[in-house]
């Protein structure tokens, strides 16, 4: 592994440093966002590869904007967490239309002075740090955890270099950890490592590097120490009592519904108890993420967030936070951490607001809904694109891959969302392959209705890039 505290060996790729002129020329004013987008739509029609516009914007963003969250709440850019999703969004598309789109909003984005861009006013201009090596004695990946619940990036960053540098696996493991002790606090504790692995695959090693900013981010002043100790320490008795190895992808479907149906009738307040008693019962782990990404999505599915494209940003976390934990899942070496994140699930922050439902109910499907479908979407219409999204059964092959084109597509247009769009739409359709329950249209639906929020908005730049992209 090369070493992480040379910065020579920064992997800037050649459009990256092309992109980064831009976003760092003087004056830092406003204009950058459009003169990105127009740049990337020139590499585009030169012939780039959208995939490397999003690396190059993912590099960018990383070196030139916080990674550790602002104010209060802990809001960040996305310029890395969007990248994944940019890239990966219009795989099913044999235009190109939809990757290219995505790749070039993304770049205006990064650049922009639109809530995270490399230009916001309220996060820089900034420049990541470098920082000489640090002796973190016999144990450099317990001090990193150590360091990082101190809630100070700087710290948990460089601490992270030498713990990744060490044993990268073990790093990797505490990293997820840590998130899971403050997702209850932000969904990004988990988002952001589950973000990067999916970007590197799930076969790479880590890139210290690279998960630099999650490990800032998983430092910063949001903790929930408390709560962290009491979730680890129900995890270690469950793991102790019951072996939660990972598993082969069969899921107890039945066992899915009634555990779901279980979640959307008990108070937040007294699901804790009923976690531990499934857990203890022989649940798998994934099977309650499974359970919780379906009630969260049927939620989603059935809630108005008005007309604001920014009210519909916090509520997507209850469905990528999901998401993120069904990585993160995937990539728990211990029935501890299994456990830890299990239990973790129905802690989203997002999910108060999202519509109750009385159960688990398996859509009623239509053959006619597709073209329901395409009409919601052009119209901008939430609850039409939702409910016929719905109704299109996952058993036809054909239909569910040209509603997922339609979605994608539509998504590619959003910026105001701050590229949350393409992100939700992309964990729906990861979820929707990886579940075989009846009632997995919802994250069809779910998809469905951001994509409708992004058509109903106005979209500048998105209408920009298909003018210099026609």
């Amino acid at each position: 592994m090369a070493d992480p505290f040379d910065e020579t060996i920064w992997p800037m790729p050649e459009l990256g440093h092309e992109l980064e002129a831009l976003c760092i020329a003087s004056p830092r004013a406003a204009g950058h966002g459009e003169r990105a987008l127009e740049w990337a739509c020139e590499q585009l029609v030169a012939g780039r590869n959208p995939g490397e516009l999003c690396e190059a914007a993912l590099w960018v963003g990383l070196r030139n904007s916080r990674s550790e969250g602002r104010g209060p709440g802990a809001l960040l850019g996305h310029a890395v967490l969007a990248a994944p999703a940019c890239r990966s969004l219009g795989a099913s598309d044999p235009t190109g239309a939809t990757a290219a789109m995505a790749a070039a909003q993304l770049c205006g984005y990064v650049a922009g002075t639109y809530h995270g861009g490399v230009n916001d006013p309220a996060e820089g201009p900034t420049r990541l740090a470098w920082f000489d090596p640090m002796d973190l004695g016999a144990d450099p990946v317990a001090a990193f955890g150590e360091l990082a619940t101190r809630g100070e990036p700087d710290l948990a960053d460089q601490a992270w270099l030498a713990a990744a540098h060490a044993d990268p696996v073990a790093a990797e493991q505490a990293l997820i950890s840590l998130g899971a002790g403050a997702y209850e606090l932000n969904e990004h504790k988990l988002i952001y490592p589950a973000q990067l692995r999916a970007w590197i695959g799930d076969e790479a090693p880590v890139d210290p590097l690279l998960f630099r900013v999650a490990a800032r981010y998983v430092g910063n002043h949001l903790q929930a120490r408390r709560a962290a100790e009491s979730r680890r320490a129900d995890a270690a008795a469950l793991a102790e009592m019951v072996d939660a190895g990972i598993s082969d992808g069969d899921h107890d479907l039945e066992r899915v519904s009634v555990v779901a149906t279980g979640i959307a009738r008990t108070p937040r307040s007294e699901l804790g108890a009923l976690l531990i008693g499934s857990l203890q019962d022989e649940l798998d782990p994934q099977d309650l993420v499974l359970a919780v990404a379906l009630v969260n999505a049927a939620r989603y599915s059935d809630s108005d967030f008005g007309t604001d494209p920014l009210g519909v940003v916090s509520p997507i976390h209850a469905c990528t936070g999901t998401n993120a934990l069904r990585r993160c899942l995937v990539r728990a070496r211990s029935d501890e951490l299994r456990f830890e994140l299990a239990l973790c699930a129905t802690e989203s922050s997002s999910a108060r607001h999202l519509a109750p439902i009385a159960e688990l109910a398996v859509p009623v499907f239509d053959d006619g809904a597709l073209d329901d479908l395409r009409e919601a979407l052009d119209e901008g219409d939430p609850d039409a694109a939702a409910e016929a999204a719905s109704a299109i059964p996952p058993e036809d092959g054909d239909a569910v891959a040209t509603a997922w084109t339609a979605i994608a597509a539509a998504a590619a247009g959003d910026q105001w969302m701050v590229m949350h769009a393409a992100k939700q739409v992309v964990a729906m359709r990861e979820d929707f392959h990886s579940s075989a329950h009846p009632a997995k249209a919802w994250f069809l639906a779910a998809a469905a209705r951001t994509a409708a929020h992004v058509s109903a908005a106005e979209q500048p730049f998105a209408r920009r890039a298909r003018d210099l992209l026609s």
